[in-house]
Parts: C-alpha cells; structure tokens; sequence
C-alpha cells in the first residue's frame, strides 16, 4: 500500500483568466501559454473541461463564448497536465500531471496531492495512464505505469496498491468488479470477494472463458451505459450480459491504427481511433445496436479524446491547432482559436516597445538541430502572430526551421530571426515581409564545415552604432557583421568555430562564447573602422584559464561590465578595455554568503542566461530556477522555482526585461511566464509628462 507522504492544500481567488489587457501588480505573475492543443476532455456541472500542455480550459455549455483558463498561476500545482475526469458527487475536477502529481480542483480550492510524485520506494516510472472515478463517487482509480491505484476521494487518502510488473494502460469499474487493461491483456478483481486486492496475482486475466483471446494486447476498458467494452488487438469487444462473454462489435487495422478513446455518445458510442505513420485520426460513431452511423476525419487532426456534451455537440482534444467541436454529427466543423504562442516551446525572447518577441528554438544543449518548425512568435497589445511554414510563404519554400535566436531592430519595424540551418531572416512585423539571407546571397555568411548547405546563426546583437553582429556557427570566419549602411563583413580569429553567444561593450569589443569544453570566450577589436582588416586584434580566453566554465552566455551590465554565464556560476569582467592586453583580466568570481555559509555566485548552478534589470541588479536563468542578485552579484535578492513560486520549469533558458512597466518573462521548457518586478528602465532625459501608477490609490489596493 503507498503510505501518503504529503498533501498541500491551499486557497485561490479567481476571475476570468482572460487579463491579457490587465496591468500586473508588483510581485504578481502572468502565464503566456498555447491553449490550442488538447489531451482530454472531461464533462461536469454544464461545463467543457479541455485539458492541455498549460492547464485547463473551461467551456460554459450554455454560452460557449464564456470560457475561463486556469493555470499555475491561477493555482493549479503543476503544467504538464496529462488527464481530467470531473467528480459529480463533490463537483470537484480531478487533473493529472506528468509528474505523476494530481489536484482535486474546485474555483474554491485546489488540493494538491504529492504521494506518488514522493515515493521513493516505487522504482522506475510513475506514469499516469487513465483516472477512473466510481459512479457513488467515493473512489479514484489510477491505471499507472507500476499498477493500480486506489484513491478515497471522500476521506482524500489512499487505499489499496496492486503492483504489477507492466504498465495499466486503462482502469473502469463496474458494481463491485474492477477492469485494467494491459499489454498482457485485461484482468478483473471481485472487490467483495475475500481475495487480496493488492496481490495482482489474485486478478483473473479475462481470456478464452469470456470469449476474448488466449493472447492479446489490451490498450482501453470502458463501462459504457452498463456494457463493458475491451479493446483486444485489432477488435472492439462488447459484453451486454454483465461481462460473462463478449462479442467483436468492430474491427480495425492495428498496424495501421490504435486506439484513443471509447466514449458514451447520445445516440450509443464512438470510437476515435489515430494513425500510427500519420498524424490523422477519426471518430466511428455507432448507435446501440453497434451499427455504424457516421465517421468524422475532418475536424479532427491528431485527435486525442473526443467526447459528446449534453447540447449534443462534439468536443475533438486535438493535439492541432485549435479546440475542435462539431454541433451534431451532420453538422461543420468549428474551431476556436484562442491568443497566445503557437507552442510552448522558447529558446530566446526580446522584448521592445511592449512587444515581446519569441524564437521557438529547435537546438538541444550539444546545438544538435532538432529539425523544429515552431517558428517565431510576437504579441503586440493582446494579439499574437505566429510565423512559420503555415503562414509563411517564405519559411515554407525555403523550409526554414530550427529558429535560434531573435533580436528586434530597435529603429524600424522590423525583427532578426537567426536560424541554426538557414541563415538570418529579417522580418517586418507591420506587413508581413520577409528576406533571408544566406551563403547564396551574402558572401560574408558562410555554411558550416562539413555541412555546406546549412547557415547557422548561433548569437545576435545591435550594437550603439547599429550594426547588427552575429555568430556564424561551425564556420571558418564566424564573426560576421551587417552594417548600418548595409554592408556585410566577416572575420576569422586562431579559436574553434564553435562560436554561440554575443555581445558589444561600451567600448566596442565584441565579446563571442566559443562553446564547448574547449571553447571559452573570444574578445575581438575591430580597429577605427569595420572594413579595414589591418587594425583587427582580438584575444582567446581559455575555459581552463577561467574559474568557472565552461562558458556559455553573456550579458552587458549598466555599468560596462560584462557578465559570463557558465556551467559552474558567473564570472563578472570589470577591466575595461584593458581586458586585450591584461593576461590577468580572466574573471572575478563573486562571493555571496547564502544561509550563513560563504561561497562563489551559483557555484554548483549551469547558467543559461542572465538579464540585467534597471536597477543594474543581474536575473540569472539557470536549469534550477532564477536566481536574483545585488548588482554586483554578493547578495541574493530573490529566488524562483517550480516549488516556491508559479514558475513552470527550474529549466530557464531565457529572461527579458519589459523596462517599461518591470515585466521580466521567463522562457522556461514549459513556456513563457512573467513577473512584475519593482525595477524600471532608467532614461538619460526627462519626460514630458509625469506619471504616476497606481493613480489613484485606493486603501485597499495591494502590490
């Protein structure tokens, strides 16, 4: 039996989650998610519960234009949501995470549930495949990756755990007999008889004595309006005399397609099934006789669960782009579209004139490409616009993915996307235009060693004059720069061309991350003009030279310095530029004393990148959360993480700063999130107007 390590309960207020227009307070957090793509579905107290990668979004039955999003920060305890199923009896909507976490959730209240997440004693995974509640409602059954679960949902504890040596891939009840389906086929428990639930070896399997195989594979059991149906290979089986024998009802080709869902429809049942080699699924609706009446490919893409409301409509949890419904079964296809980011998925966000701009990425931590075409994403006011190979004609013709890193042009309306496979694209973000550029076009730009074809741009920057550098990646001159007048130049220097991130300084040296154990950092002076050659110099700096490495992020602080992100902490370099000539210029390492013991900035944290805010305080972005510091790094100020706060990954990979209102965003694993900071971008002249906010101040306002 799991004994229960842990429960957190909490209290949350809500309102309609839709504040895009809403001015954060200090110290409150905002989520930026892709609500389009579905896992589940659940019914309950008239309401569409769609379960996705963010969270959950409620549809009102009555209304469908009354929808709410519920979140982290709306106080559901985890992201990655993998189940729903609403509980009638207490009205409660229980969600599953990947984490094998799950929360009974109310408007009221959410109480979070830990144990299985905590147990130390199951080995290998936790997984939660399928979530049954019972018709009294007195019982939750988990199907998990190690057994069967049984969950008091009136007392909020556990009872029984059947281990078994397979995954349950799905759980139903029927009275007093409870199903899992397996691999090995389906088995039952009598749970009046006097037999040991906990012992899976007093489980029958349910073979030839009920008319199903000797042998089969068992992915789904339903109890559908009294009738038991299993899924044995390539056949849906029904029993109608109380689970004593079955019938085949329909056959399908499990080579070519599995199973997603049965489900009660009005009219009977229905069937989603998806391709296995595609990304294509469909719904068999059948009437009670187990005739088939209809089948709906159309509206479903890559379907996961689909589900029929009490109006009568069709709800699809399609992984594709969009909330999918069709009115009856004869009627059209509806999607609806809500804003947000096309995936979760960020490598790299920017943020100028309140626009936040974001590259998906598309590279794992080695810059080995992952062959992504999420594109790039913008919000302006409350709109999002996502661009790539469904939207843009460019993109698609030229099949640009892997999109890197992004950089705004800080005078026109234009934004830099670097791609690690195609090179630079410049896209004008008030028509639409686009250009690439590429060893084709520009000479300066060149392919990679070794693989010819692709353009890699690994790092960004404007500097003060408006000339725009980047990293060549995988290059024999790997420094290239775009001039404000347009011209292209590129240079080489004696380091690996492993290059990655970039940044100018106050002086006009260009500082480039060599990636890579045997990388570091490249300072590179270009002399009194880009063009002539003959001044260059530049200077290498080992990672074995550094006291932290390896190297793998910069940032210019307001004060000048520049500031290394590595494997092992930050390095701050303060010698000007002297740093060319000073072999002893190579890093200092702040000492923050933490909880009363002394020791280097974030010694034991892999820093993925740092921002500066307009206080000069430094935000670093690490695989263990964000990490808050004193200007010069000594003090900790705050500390965010998945568990103190409604950060959705320790993994950060970016933070920007909106100076303007104090907004930092985070691009974690999970997707973006954002904070209200106490900090504001600092000008060199005065406004024209003062402004104050909050104006007024009530005296119950807070934040």
């Amino acid at each position: 039996m799991l004994h229960k390590i842990l429960h957190i309960s909490f209290l949350i207020s809500f309102s309609t989650v839709l504040q895009a227009q809403t001015e954060l307070r200090l110290g409150e957090w905002k989520s930026y998610l892709p609500f389009n793509n579905g896992k589940e579905v659940a019914l309950g107290d008239e309401k569409v519960f769609y379960a996705s990668d963010a969270g959950v979004f409620v549809i009102d039955q009555e209304d469908i234009s009354i929808r709410d999003f519920y979140t982290k920060v709306e106080g559901l305890s985890g992201i990655a949501v993998t189940g729903v199923a609403f509980d009638k009896t207490r009205s409660e909507l229980v969600i599953t995470y990947e984490d094998s976490s799950f929360d009974l959730f109310t408007p009221e209240e959410t109480f979070t549930v830990l144990d299985l997440k905590n147990n130390t004693s199951i080995q290998g995974s936790k997984g939660i495949n399928d979530l049954h509640i019972t018709s009294d409602g007195n019982f939750l059954y988990l199907a998990t990756d190690f057994g069967i679960v049984q969950y008091n949902l009136e007392r909020r504890e556990f009872g029984f755990t059947a281990f078994t040596s397979f995954a349950v891939l799905s759980v139903t009840t029927m009275n007093s007999n409870l199903f899992a389906s397996t691999e090995e086929g389906c088995f039952t428990f009598d749970l009046s008889s006097n037999l040991n639930q906990s012992f899976f070896g007093d489980w029958e399997l349910m073979g030839d004595s009920f008319g199903l195989p000797l042998v089969y594979n068992s992915p789904t059991v339903r109890n559908l309006e009294g009738d038991i149906f299993i899924v044995a290979d390539h056949q849906i089986l029904r029993s109608n005399d109380g689970f004593e024998s079955f019938q085949a009802v329909f056959e399908f080709d499990d080579s070519e397609e599995e199973v997603r869902n049965l489900r009660e429809s009005n009219d009977g049942w229905m069937l989603l099934l998806k391709e296995r080699s595609a990304s294509k699924s469909r719904a068999v609706f059948f009437n009670d006789n187990n005739e088939e009446i209809a089948e709906e490919s159309g509206c479903n893409n890559q379907a996961n669960d689909v589900l029929q409301d009490s109006k009568g409509r069709i709800w699809f949890a399609d992984f594709w782009n969009g909330i999918r419904f069709k009115s009856s079964i004869e009627s059209d296809c509806s999607v609806i579209n809500f804003e947000g980011p096309f995936r979760a998925a960020v490598n790299e966000i920017a943020v100028k004139d309140n626009q936040i701009f974001v590259a998906s990425g598309g590279v794992n931590d080695n810059l080995v490409g992952q062959d992504s075409r999420d594109g790039f994403y913008f919000l302006s006011g409350n709109e999002w616009t996502n661009v790539n190979q469904l939207s843009n004609s460019l993109i698609a013709d030229e099949n640009i993915v892997n999109f890197f890193r992004i950089l705004p042009d800080p005078n026109q309306n234009k934004v830099y996307v670097g791609s690690f496979y195609s090179g630079l694209i410049e896209y004008d973000y008030t028509d639409g235009s686009s250009t690439l550029y590429d060893q084709h076009n520009v000479e300066a730009l060149q392919g990679a060693i070794g693989d010819e074809a692709r353009t890699r741009i690994a790092g960004m920057y404007i500097d003060n004059d408006d000339n725009l550098w980047m990293t060549n990646h995988g290059t024999e001159r790997p420094l290239v720069v775009r001039t404000a007048d347009g011209n292209w130049f590129n240079f080489g220097f004696n380091a690996a061309s492993d290059v990655l991130d970039i940044v100018v300084d106050d002086f006009g040296l260009v500082w480039i991350i060599i990636a890579g154990n045997a990388g570091g950092i490249v300072v590179y002076d270009y002399g009194e003009r880009i063009e002539d050659p003959t001044d260059d110099r530049h200077r290498f700096i080992r990672n074995s030279s550094l006291e932290a490495s390896p190297a793998r992020t910069l940032a210019k602080d307001l004060d000048g310095d520049v500031w290394v992100g590595t494997r092992e902490g930050a390095l701050v370099f303060e010698c000007g530029p002297s740093v060319l000539d000073d072999e002893d210029c190579i890093g200092n390492r702040p000492r923050v004393t933490q909880d009363g013991i002394d020791a280097y900035l974030l010694k034991t944290e892999n820093v993925q990148s740092i921002m500066i805010d307009g206080a000069n305080r430094k935000w670093f972005g690490t695989k263990n959360g964000v990490f808050v510091q004193s200007p010069n790094g000594e003090e900790q100020i705050q500390n965010f993480n998945e568990d103190n706060s409604p950060l959705l990954s320790n993994d950060v990979t970016d933070i920007a700063y909106n100076p303007v209102n104090g907004e930092v965003f985070f691009g974690t694993t999970r997707g973006i999130i954002s904070y209200r900071s106490q900090s504001l971008g600092a000008r060199n002249n005065h406004a024209s107007t003062v402004y104050a906010y909050p104006n007024p101040v009530y005296p119950e306002y807070t934040g």
